[in-house]
Parts: structure tokens; C-alpha cells; sequence
């Protein structure tokens, strides 16, 4: 039962993790809204409600911090990641989003060495696809932009250094991608701060209420995404996820 329950689980976050990018994508390319901040707020907001509502009902313990300051670098990070992965996504293709992605391995590798926790020869060499793909994938994508690659790069070094250096738990057993939703309400409101020079002079043509429809449904789908990943590594392990 417990095995059939992860099972789900991870058949849930992969699907989820895709939807989210699925219905970015045609939030900024088919529908062509071109306001990034407000969407971005929004997602955050939704997960931020979420979030605080399973804490709530018992679903994990959540860390209040006791000076938003304290709280201010690991919400920059996060909202620079998210900011800047949906950036990301309105300039390039979802290949290309999803293969630097995968460059998230290698860079926490690299950058864990900086902080005493050695990384394998063995695991330096399995790296090695990983970068090349990537290399291959920038030269190849039609659809890369300047801009989005840009985005993407500053999104992938912000979530990696929260990772690395900000996670005030390393340990703590799938709990900090929770936890950085039940704190959104900061990273929104650093967003909302920016949202005022990213969406300047933008006017839409696209009905409003699908793009909130969309903006809703994908801060949901992030909560679902973050919620699965903490089951299935408190039912198997970080390993297995």
C-alpha cells in the first residue's frame, strides 16, 4: 500500500512539475500576456495561501521566523528564481527551460566543494552529459533569446545558492521547498516591488480572467509539486526523489 501510495506520489509531482511549466508557456506564448511580475506574483501568492493551509491542518510543522530580516535573503532567492524561470520561459523553449534545469545538478556539486562537503570523482564524471546536453541544447534551440537565457542563468544560480548556503535545514527531509511557499508572501512582495519596471507600459489584449484562472491554477500545482516531493522522501528518500 505504502509502495502503490509513493507510487502516486511521484507520479503526481512529475506531473505537476510539467503542468506548471506547461501553463507558463502558454500563459506568456500563446495568449501573449505580457505581464510577468503580476503572474509571478500571483503564483507565489496561491502557494503562500496553500501552504499556510496545510500547515494548518497538520500536513508538516512550518518555521516561523521571528524578523521578516532574518526571512529577507532566502525570499530574494526565491523570488528571483521563480521571477526569473518564468522569464525564462516567455523568451525560450520548454526544452531549453528544462535542460537548464538539469544544470542545477552539477552547479550545487561545484559549489557544495566550496562549503567542505566533497563531491566524488565518480560523481564529477556522471556530471559530464549533463553539461555537455546543455551546451548542445544552447547552440541548437531556435527559440533561444539572449534575454531568456540571461533569466534562466540568474534564476538557476539564485535557487542553487538558497540551496547551498541559505537552507537554514539541509536535513530536513524534503520540508524547505514548504516551507519557502509558507514564507511566500515576502518573495510576493519583492516581486510586486520589481512589477512596476517589468511590467511597465504592457498593455494586454488578453482576457484577464483566463490569465487569473491559469496564475491560480499554477500556484496550485506548485503546492502539489512541493507537498508530493515531501511524501515521497519521507516514504522512501532524497535518494529515491
Amino acid at each position: 500500500m505504502v509502495a502503490r501510495n509513493t507510487g502516486l506520489a511521484m507520479c503526481s509531482n512529475v506531473g505537476a512539475a510539467l503542468a506548471v511549466i506547461l501553463v507558463t508557456k502558454v500563459v506568456f506564448a500563446f495568449l501573449r500576456f505580457p505581464l510577468v511580475g503580476m503572474y509571478t506574483c500571483v503564483q507565489l501568492l496561491v502557494g503562500f495561501v496553500a501552504a499556510r493551509m496545510a500547515a494548518w491542518v497538520g500536513v508538516f510543522s512550518a518555521v516561523d521566523m521571528p524578523c521578516v530580516w532574518e526571512e529577507l535573503p532566502q525570499a530574494l532567492c526565491h523570488a528571483g528564481s521563480v521571477l526569473c524561470g518564468n522569464l525564462s520561459l516567455r523568451y525560450n523553449s520548454v526544452v531549453f527551460y528544462e535542460v537548464l534545469n538539469a544544470m542545477r545538478i552539477p552547479v550545487v556539486a561545484f559549489l557544495s566543494t566550496t562549503t567542505g562537503v566533497p563531491v566524488p570523482t565518480k560523481v564529477k564524471a556522471s556530471l559530464a552529459p549533463i553539461l555537455v546536453g546543455t551546451f548542445v541544447a544552447a547552440v541548437t534551440d531556435v527559440q533561444l533569446n539572449v534575454m531568456g537565457a540571461l533569466a534562466g542563468v540568474v534564476g538557476l544560480v539564485m535557487a542553487v545558492v538558497a540551496e547551498v548556503y541559505l537552507n537554514r535545514q539541509p536535513d530536513a527531509g524534503g520540508l524547505e521547498s514548504l516551507q519557502q511557499l509558507y514564507n511566500a508572501h515576502v518573495s510576493a512582495a519583492l516581486v510586486l516591488l520589481c512589477t512596476p519596471l517589468l511590467d511597465a507600459d504592457k498593455p494586454s489584449s488578453t482576457p484577464i480572467h483566463t490569465v487569473m484562472i491559469l496564475s491560480l491554477l499554477s500556484g496550485v500545482l506548485v503546492f502539489v509539486v512541493s507537498a508530493t516531493r515531501l511524501f515521497i522522501i519521507r516514504e522512501s528518500s532524497p535518494t529515491t526523489y
